[in-house]
């Protein structure tokens, strides 16, 4: 009888240890759900991308292209973290903006060593995006991304009277 009860014992432990790292996806640790989520955000960006080079790049031109697809990717990046937002709430302001600054962080590393080392562009290449004087909007992603899940979180707040 006794090692029966240690058995069940032990096997309340594991339930509840598994059920506290099945918890880091809940709302009180948006870390991990946050942190992968990202990798949809770049399947995002990617699939935005292919788009613009496959259907209207051609069309319009590099610039006005690049700045459609700079336009698009925001609302798609806003739509996405509103449905994240949903999932896996944020709690505080402060979580958010630190969601924001990883995945902003995420996004520049991933952009410059992508771009550089798998691609072949120069960093003066992949700085060119980011020149605002010659029209490149493509500084407002990083921006957005960084600022998006504080700006969700707040939208999604219950109004107070």
């Amino acid at each position: 009888m006794t090692l029966r009860t240690s058995s069940a014992i032990q096997s309340a432990s594991t339930r509840s240890r598994f059920a506290q790292r099945r918890g880091s996806f809940s709302r009180r640790d948006p870390w991990r759900p946050w942190t992968v989520a990202w990798l949809g955000a770049c399947a995002l960006a990617f699939g935005n991308a292919i788009i613009r080079q496959t259907l209207y790049e051609a069309h319009v031109g590099d610039l006005r292209a690049h700045q459609i697809s700079t336009a698009t990717l925001l609302g798609i990046f806003a739509v996405y973290v509103w449905m994240l937002h949903r999932r896996w709430p944020i709690e505080t302001n402060q979580a958010a903006l630190a969601v924001g600054a990883i995945w902003a962080m995420l996004t520049l590393a991933f952009e410059f060593g992508f771009g550089h080392w798998v691609v072949g562009q120069s960093w003066t290449e992949l700085l060119e995006a980011y020149n605002v004087a010659d029209g490149r909007v493509w500084v407002l992603v990083p921006i957005w991304t960084m600022i998006a899940p504080a700006i969700m979180r707040a939208l999604q707040q219950p109004r107070r009277p």
